[in-house]
Formats: structure tokens, C-alpha cells, sequence
């Protein structure tokens, strides 16, 4: 049986690399329209509507979420 077999390749043919000059890519891409960056009229990073102080930012969630922690905790053992 080992005399009836014989070698098989375990990859494919491969075609050679395509040979693209820069000099080509260069007039390819030269024809493509440049992007401009659209600026939006009225926008700042300065322009939000209600300028909070950092602590009400951070302690307000928090404040929050420890009342409805407290809530729900008393309705569930209520139940």
C-alpha cells in the first residue's frame, strides 16, 4: 500500500505578487477629490447649557442611588 501513494503538495499554487510601481499609485490617487473637515456653526466645548459645580456631578449619582438602594431594599424585605 505505501508503494501506491505517493507525495501530495498540502498548499495551493500561489500567483506571483502584483507588481504595482509607486509612481502609478501616486497619479491614482492624485485624482481622487481631497476631504475637507465641516465645521459646525455654534458649537464649543464651552456652550453646555447648564454648568454644573464637579461635586453635584459626582455626589448626585451616588446620593441617588444609595436612596433607591435604601427603597428598594425595605419594599423587598416587606414583602
Amino acid at each position: 500500500m505505501a508503494k501506491g501513494m505517493r507525495f501530495v503538495q498540502t498548499w495551493g499554487e500561489v500567483s506571483p505578487r502584483l507588481m504595482v510601481s509607486k509612481k502609478k499609485q501616486q497619479q491614482q490617487f492624485s485624482n481622487l477629490p481631497k476631504l475637507e473637515t465641516i465645521a459646525e456653526e455654534g458649537c464649543c466645548v464651552d456652550s453646555f447649557g447648564v454648568r454644573a459645580p464637579k461635586r453635584i456631578v459626582i455626589f448626585l449619582p451616588l446620593v441617588l442611588s444609595m436612596i433607591l438602594y435604601v427603597v428598594l431594599h425595605k419594599s423587598i424585605k416587606d414583602s
